[in-house]
């Protein structure tokens, strides 16, 4: 068994050995009395082989471990007389005091002026308390027995504050009292307070108050001991034997001084309540109240115009240092507006300022590099808060293949995926089962293959649906002539949008990346694209870079066709879009759409599902090259 703690009883005095009734166990931070006899077989209680320095009927923390002697292979795990548990640690209890609802100072107080008398109980010579202060602070106290009273009071010391668990005072208790769990009801230390005995804090004060007293600082050290003391032997003069008898002395001696100061007032109202007496008092008062008027009414009147006259010269000086007051703030604000002006003034040159300069940036080559990068993280810092506004675009890059940044574009889940799939199907003219097949096929590493109509109506949609709006269109022309020519502009020496997809979806493997080779009809097909198509369905292509592509009727060179095509392909041919011409793309681009972006999931193609429409691509194909 490892550390369940139990509270016990001891059977009788060790010869060394004895044994321990189980009386309570650790449940939940609490005391829990309960019969034990399941986890003490057989009988609630475990045996100690040699236990000393205790006594009978004492009571324990302790823990056990099964007796060396039981295992699963003898008679004695069975046996009900002798004890399958013996003693492995034990501690003498700590009791633990409930004293959250007392200020610090009542508990300093009661615990070193006035003491304990009931915590021998559990132990019969207790050292050691802990004092609840709150429902997380506690405080361990080293207790001694008074000499005098023989109450256990704390001794004046530093005293350590831990943090607490106040489930204990929701268990039970033992002989009126709680016990400390080990381990769990005392935690970590948080800080140390004081406490002194008051004849101490009384010094203590006496010895500060004497540098601003000038009678205490005339004062010595024992004569503020004297006083002191004088102060203490009051407060316990009630514990006195004689003081009961002066006590009821001064309470007498009290009401005979009340009724001698009492008794002439109340002879002096009787006579005044009678009319005549009453008349020539009020005649006295009112000639007195006249006498004292005429006196001091004239001398009131001259300390007041004295008084006014200071208040009135004040007065104007305070008028006139308000209007200097008055004339500098308004200079002040003419001055803060003029500084305004020019401030704002400042700010829109500025912003005009870093236009031209976030266009001048747009035209260097490869902005994307680290250098450059870093020249523009640098440009930014050091125009503070205006930084902010510097945001070059490459224009080095035709913006249909500059694949411009997403990360705040919010990501969603195939559900939402799915229904934004359903409200395009209604606005593209397409099949749900044709969109499904295009997204499959795309996501899925084919390379698809669409008319230029078809594209024009799904990429930019599903591209907002998919990849955040981001397209990398790569327009192709004559110039292709080898796959090379694929990743860098031949005569150029610049990366093509091909080039810049590739890269940035392998920096970038949980997003889609979606690449539209636009004309392969306007290049010599069988030049490059065999080389392309391989690399395609190899390793070193991300999985997450979607390539597609545009193909038309008008071929510039039909002596180079390649009529493998169709075998490394995926061909897609939607019926409707036919019929739908200019009006339906306007129609779709004026009404633009969050963007949103799917992360990135393997996924395949269930050719059995799609056959006929995977037919009808393969022939659309084929009818298209054969022309």
């Amino acid at each position: 068994m490892s550390e369940q703690w139990y509270f016990g009883e001891v059977d009788y005095t060790p010869r060394p050995q004895t044994r321990i009734s189980g009386i309570a166990k650790v449940d939940n931070g609490k005391w829990k009395k309960q019969v034990l006899t399941s986890d003490l077989a057989p009988v609630g209680k475990v045996f100690a082989p040699s236990l000393y320095g205790v006594a009978e009927k004492q009571f324990l923390i302790f823990t056990a471990k099964l007796n060396p002697r039981v295992n699963e292979h003898n008679s004695y795990s069975s046996d009900k007389e002798h004890d399958h548990y013996i003693i492995e640690e034990r501690k003498k209890p700590t009791v633990v005091i409930d004293y959250r609802h007392m200020s610090t100072e009542r508990i300093r107080y009661k615990l070193v002026e006035f003491g304990l008398g009931s915590i021998d109980a559990i132990d019969a010579e207790p050292n050691e308390v802990i004092v609840a202060l709150s429902d997380t602070e506690c405080a361990i106290v080293e207790v001694m027995s008074h000499p005098r009273n023989g109450r256990y009071v704390a001794k004046t010391r530093n005293v350590e504050v831990y943090s607490f668990n106040s489930a204990i005072f929701e268990g039970d208790a033992f002989e009126g009292q709680f016990i400390e769990i080990p381990d769990v009801t005392v935690g970590d230390f948080i800080r140390e307070i004081t406490w002194k005995l008051d004849v101490d804090i009384l010094n203590d004060l006496l010895d500060k108050l004497k540098d601003y007293d000038e009678y205490l600082k005339t004062t010595t050290k024992q004569q503020r001991a004297d006083l002191v003391s004088l102060l203490d032997r009051a407060l316990n003069i009630t514990e006195q034997e004689d003081w009961a008898d002066i006590h009821e002395w001064l309470k007498g001696y009290k009401q005979r001084v009340a009724r001698s100061l009492i008794e002439p007032r109340e002879v002096i109202n009787t006579l005044s309540n009678m009319q005549p007496f009453q008349q020539k008092l009020e005649i006295a008062q009112q000639a007195a109240s006249n006498a004292y008027r005429q006196k001091i009414q004239p001398i009131i009147e001259q300390e007041i115009r004295s008084e006014l006259a200071d208040l009135l010269s004040q007065q104007e000086s305070l008028k006139q240092n308000i209007q200097e007051r008055h004339e500098i703030l308004e200079n002040q604000k003419v001055i803060q507006d003029e500084l305004q002006q020019k401030i704002s003034s400042l700010n829109q040159q500025l912003v005009a300022e870093i236009g031209h300069l976030n266009q001048t940036l747009g035209d260097i080559k490869e902005l994307d590099s680290q250098e450059n990068i870093s020249l523009v993280d640098r440009l930014k810092r050091a125009l503070h808060d205006q930084g902010k506004l510097i945001n070059p675009t490459d224009t080095t890059f035709p913006p249909w293949s500059r694949g411009s940044g997403r990360d705040d574009i919010p990501y969603i889940d195939n559900s939402e995926f799915v229904a934004k799939l359903q409200a395009f199907e209604e606005k593209a003219a397409i099949s749900q089962s044709e969109l499904n097949l295009f997204d499959r096929a795309l996501r899925s590493g084919d390379f698809v293959l669409l008319p230029s109509i078809s594209a024009e109506i799904i990429i930019p949609k599903y591209a907002e649906i998919v990849t955040g709006g981001v397209t990398f269109r790569e327009s192709l022309g004559p110039n292709i002539l080898n796959l090379d020519d694929l990743w860098m502009q031949p005569n150029q020496g610049t990366k093509t949008g091909f080039a810049r997809a590739w890269s940035t979806a392998v920096a970038n493997p949980n997003q889609y990346h979606l690449v539209w080779l636009d004309g392969l009809q306007r290049t010599a097909i069988d030049l490059w694209l065999p080389s392309l198509t391989s690399v395609m369905y190899s390793s070193e292509r991300p999985s997450n870079l979607l390539v597609m592509a545009t193909i038309d009727d008008n071929f510039i060179d039909k002596e180079r066709l390649w009529s493998e095509l169709s075998r490394f392909s995926t061909p897609l041919k939607f019926d409707n879009q036919v019929e739908y011409n200019k009006r339906l793309l306007q129609r779709l681009s004026i009404v633009p759409e969050k963007c949103t972006q799917l992360a990135y999931q393997k996924v395949s193609v269930a050719s059995e599902n799609y056959s006929e429409m995977l037919e009808k691509g393969q022939l659309w194909l084929k009818e298209l090259l054969d022309k």
